[in-house]
């Protein structure tokens, strides 16, 4: 996400739909176990992913 961010325009289809499937993987992962709330503290799209998830 950091590189498509870094490259291409924020309303982008390609950022827009790998934001999409971004927000999945986190919520698969977190549905899973695998991944916690709290590490979103650490990441750096944190902020952006936990309003998403909370949707």
């Amino acid at each position: 996400m950091e590189i498509l961010r870094s490259k291409l325009p924020e309303n982008h289809p390609n950022v827009l739909q790998g934001w999409k499937n971004y927000v999945g993987l986190w919520r698969k992962g977190i549905s899973k176990g695998a991944l916690i709330f709290e590490q979103l503290q650490e990441h750096p799209f944190g902020e952006q992913l936990l309003t998403e998830l909370q949707e």
